[in-house]
């Protein structure tokens, strides 16, 4: 079992791209230590215990060979910060839990992570429990709660001991129960839980040496295809020992949308976790990654010909809805506009437009329409330019702070003007059905999953009215209703035909599915005829559309 957790912690350590120092708390007889340094190569580290006699650190850190890995039995300033904190059975032992996750926390730097491992379940307390002097089992929420609460964002929950282990653990407890040979039948019943405590890493409740147990740990028990069993229910929380992945929050977990809620881990998939509002069901992911990641993982290359003409076809919907609206001024901003045509539109027409560009192929690509560009992000846009209609199409899942980028937006824009917003639903339907393969997730680009609802009501309180609400998009909503339902219907790719479209390496798995999601996506389209107009009914389409008029008050009366 000690080996399938250390290569749970390999994988994710791979998975995250963890690298650097890690500091071991509570490193007990130091084998986790020692793997990370010899088979996850990990530069360098500390094996922390409070229990280590002075003896026993001297002789640790004389051994040849691990030069890179030094034993501590007190911890102070002079550690310095790590990349990566290790809490593998600890937790349990200790009575002030939230101060040593905090302690943690200050010895881990900005962005760092935390591998925890700990027995929980209240129903599965047992006579090894009371063996190592553990002091609660509690559920897995608990969990995630006590490590949200502490400054750390969960990441990634799964319990690799279930069923197998668990099974085997529950026979081991029933026999030794029935026949009386636990080891904690035969020891002092007086010593306390701090004293079982400190010697818990030195003692084993388990008979290794007993035939049964060296049956099963012989290598005619074929553990591979046992763990491979394993992985379809790592996330059913039925057994008894839990693997967490954190990292080291920034800022708030307040929600950006609804500015009441608190996030909090609700499911990992792929790489990401996905964080959810407790009031309003808005989510965002984790980890995030930088903007020059962002670039690098989704490089813009030229899309094909047919493909760009039918998406300038389908801005002429929008241009025309933008006309219709009674401007307080004849002005424009089109955040991050990719093909400029909004703007150069307006232009033509005599307006001040001017659209926002991040990279310089969407600078190019909107100057050869004919826009006027500023190449810089929304926050970065000066406040002395105001404008009557500001426009973000498929931008506002993307801000690194929604309330922030929400502020920026109202100082930019006129009393009596008209802001218009254009994003994946966060509340729609087929993202409840589908869960993850809904291709509105688009992770790690899209952000944030917003549920509209709340979004107006925060504007609303910046004095906002919302005109129109529609969840029915030209260019979005069929090919997120299509794309979705082939990644259920081809489970072995995600996304191969968007890959595609945007001239995206592709592996020949996702070169076969692009193929086979052709046939697909025309059959999914006589679906979408039906399905469209009853998710608009009740507004749960894929997509909303929202047209809010910003409300004319004196600058004093509105801060007044």
């Amino acid at each position: 079992m000690k080996k399938r957790f250390l290569l749970v912690l390999e994988d994710s350590l791979r998975l995250f791209s963890i690298r650097g120092r890690f500091l071991d708390y509570g490193c007990g007889s130091g084998d986790v230590s020692e793997f990370l340094i010899r088979a996850c190569g990990l530069q360098e580290g500390i094996g922390y215990d409070l229990a280590l006699e002075e003896a026993e650190v001297l002789k640790r850190n004389s051994r040849q060979g691990l030069d890179s890995l030094k034993y501590l039995n007190k911890l102070d300033e002079s550690a310095g910060e790590f990349d990566l904190a290790i809490l593998f059975d600890v937790i349990e032992h200790i009575p002030n839990v939230d101060d040593v996750l905090q302690e943690i926390q200050q010895f881990t730097r900005d962005g760092g992570w935390l591998a925890v491992t700990v027995p929980y379940n209240a129903r599965e307390w047992g006579d090894d429990d009371d063996f190592y002097g553990h002091l609660r089992r509690l559920s897995w929420r608990g969990i995630v709660t006590m490590l949200e609460n502490n400054g750390w964002n969960v990441i990634r929950v799964l319990d690799p001991t279930f069923p197998s282990f668990w099974f085997l653990r529950r026979v081991y407890l029933l026999v030794a129960r029935l026949t009386k040979r636990f080891p904690s039948h035969r020891q002092d019943r007086a010593r306390t839980e701090m004293d079982k405590t400190l010697v818990s890493s030195r003692r084993s409740a388990w008979d290794t040496q007993g035939l049964m147990s060296s049956l099963l740990s012989a290598s005619l028990v074929p553990w591979r295809i046992i763990r491979r069993f394993d992985l379809y229910f790592e996330s059913i929380f039925c057994g008894f020992e839990l693997f967490v992945v954190c990292q080291k929050g920034k800022g708030t977990r307040v929600c950006e949308v609804c500015a009441n809620g608190l996030y909090t881990y609700h499911k990992f998939f792929d790489r990401y976790s996905l964080q959810k509002c407790r009031y309003c069901g808005s989510e965002k992911i984790l980890p995030e990654i930088g903007a020059f990641e962002k670039n690098e993982a989704r490089p813009e290359k030229k899309q094909p010909p047919f493909l760009q003409k039918i998406l300038d076809c389908l801005q002429r919907y929008r241009i025309r809805q933008i006309e219709q609206l009674d401007t307080p001024e004849k002005s424009l901003l089109d955040i991050r506009s990719v093909r400029g045509k909004i703007p150069a539109h307006f232009k033509r027409l005599g307006w001040r437009a001017f659209g926002t560009v991040q990279s310089a192929e969407s600078k190019v690509a909107a100057e050869k329409a004919g826009a006027d560009v500023l190449e810089a992000d929304l926050m970065q846009l000066s406040n002395s330019e105001r404008y009557g209609v500001i426009t973000l199409h498929h931008v506002i899942e993307h801000v690194s702070n929604l309330q922030q980028a929400l502020n920026q937006l109202d100082r930019l824009l006129l009393p009596g003007g008209y802001l218009i917003l254009e994003y994946p639903n966060g509340s729609s339907l087929l993202k409840r059905l589908l869960g993850w393969r809904w291709f509105g997730y688009d992770p790690p680009f899209h952000r944030l999953h917003i549920n509209p609802q709340f979004l107006a009501d925060y504007l609303g309180m910046m004095n906002y009215r919302l005109l129109r609400e529609s969840h029915f998009s030209m260019d979005y909503s069929l090919f997120i209703f299509a794309q979705s339902w082939v990644n259920v219907f081809l489970p072995f790719q995600r996304d191969a035909m968007y890959k595609l479209l945007r001239a995206r390496k592709m592996d020949l798995v996702e070169k076969v599915s692009s193929l086979l999601s052709l046939p697909l996506f025309l059959g999914l389209a006589v679906i979408f005829l039906v399905y469209q107009p009853l998710v608009s009914l009740f507004r749960c389409g894929c997509v909303v559309r929202q047209l809010f008029k910003k409300a004319y008050i004196a600058e004093k009366l509105a801060k007044t």
